[in-house]
């Protein structure tokens, strides 16, 4: 339920039903991994990182095996540069998107230069997302000319830096090869 209030952008609203669950305090409760965890990417998304960050280590807590909310939290710990903590997360997180759940690979660049396990994580995200049932062979007919064909592409070619210092390289460019 509050992941569809959520997604309907009623996000203070799906806060409230969560606050309202975890007030329930029973000692046989096994979702507080689930709700702490919600909790937290709605704090996230508030803008609200610290106490985004709370929210993760207590889902933690509950379930310290469960690799979504330890996932969130390096995430958060990368964002507010909490690196003495990041590090200790890290140390607890190799096997993260390898052999532990299935995230996006980009999230774990910046954390360690691993290009073995990079390549593992995009396979393992890969083929959960993606299908490749219906995707035609890709076949390459290369053209008949002498030069190179290049494209440019950059969200900063508009008012930007990037756009005026790139300005004279592309006037620069061999209009002979390219």
């Amino acid at each position: 339920m509050t992941g569809s209030l959520r997604a309907l952008g009623k996000k203070s609203e799906a806060k409230e039903v969560l606050e309202k669950l975890l007030s329930f305090d029973r000692p046989d409760r096994t979702d507080h991994v689930f709700i702490y965890n919600s909790l937290g990417t709605i704090l996230q998304d508030e803008g609200d990182r610290l106490s985004a960050i709370t929210a993760f280590e207590k889902a933690l807590q509950s379930d310290p095996t469960d690799p979504v909310p330890r996932y969130n939290l390096l995430y958060q710990l990368a964002n507010v540069c909490d690196w003495k903590k990041l590090r200790l997360h890290l140390a607890r997180s190799d096997q993260l998107g390898i052999t532990e759940g299935v995230f996006s690979p980009f999230g774990f660049w910046q954390y360690k230069d691993a290009p073995e396990n990079h390549l593992q994580r995009a396979r393992r995200f890969t083929e959960k997302n993606y299908s490749y049932e219906n995707i035609e062979e890709f076949k390459y007919i290369k053209p008949n000319t002498s030069k190179i064909k290049i494209g440019f592409f950059s969200a900063d070619f508009r008012q930007h830096p990037v756009t005026f210092l790139s300005i004279r390289m592309l006037e620069l460019l061999n209009r002979n090869k390219f």
